[in-house]
């Protein structure tokens, strides 16, 4: 079982993250903090990638609901107009990239 908890302190803008759990090592891999943005706390058995896709959601002006909801998205926009689509399975997780260009 994890535990985390997220803090904001609107006195000073700052934000902080702590989790526990019986894994080794939670503190490399669960919480993300950044400065001016938020903190946000995946769990455990994590994605390492989702903690940062939810701050720069959230840096682009998204709420948290929402930044979360599109750190979930299958289809990634990628910065040369392509895309990037990851779909797990039972079996296998797929990634599929389109380039953008014909």
């Amino acid at each position: 079982m994890t535990w985390s908890i997220a803090a904001h302190d609107p006195a000073t803008g700052a934000f902080a993250v702590a989790v526990a759990t019986k894994a080794f090592a939670v503190g490399a891999s669960c919480p993300f903090v950044r400065s001016g943005v938020g903190a946000v706390s995946t769990q455990s058995v994590t994605n390492r990638y989702l903690g940062p896709a939810v701050l720069d959601a959230m840096a682009r002006g998204l709420p948290p609901d929402a930044a979360i909801e599109s750190a979930l998205a299958p289809r990634v926009a990628l910065p040369g107009g392509g895309a990037l689509t990851i779909e797990g399975t039972e079996a296998a997780t797929m990634i599929d990239v389109d380039s953008g260009s014909v």
